[in-house]
């Protein structure tokens, strides 16, 4: 079974789609989460520097997620044009290696951006009063 580019374009987009879908659940959960205090009263024993470093964490996890998301925005683009212009004048053998490269990229982003989304899940972050 061969597809088409515009099917596969339509494949990657909706890869790309989920990603961002993730992505952004995440950075507004966070942006409602920048400023508040932290309750450090289930974990009594972490010192201040592990307080610290907690905050650290949501920074670097909330700057991850705006660089998965801004990372999604060209190609983005990209497959919307190919989906509905594939008059781009690629010959074969770039379409094919292009193709292995968006397959790839778009899984690595969607599977990221559904990682960060679960690492927030589970450490309950703004599953406490809000």
């Amino acid at each position: 079974m061969t597809l088409d580019i515009q099917t596969i374009a339509l494949y990657l987009l909706l890869a790309r789609i989920i990603s961002v879908i993730f992505i952004v659940s995440v950075i507004l959960k966070q942006v409602k989460l920048f400023g508040k205090k932290i309750d450090f009263s289930l974990v009594p024993s972490l010192s201040k520097l592990q307080q610290t470093s907690v905050y650290r964490i949501r920074r670097v996890l909330f700057i991850l997620s705006v660089v998965i998301l801004l990372g999604n925005l060209v190609p983005i683009v990209i497959d919307w044009i190919t989906l509905f212009n594939d008059n781009l004048g690629r010959p074969n053998a770039i379409k094919t290696i292009s193709i292995a490269y968006a397959f790839s990229n778009a899984t690595t982003a969607m599977f990221s951006a559904i990682m960060i989304w679960t690492l927030y899940k589970l450490a309950g972050i703004g599953s406490t009063k809000e």
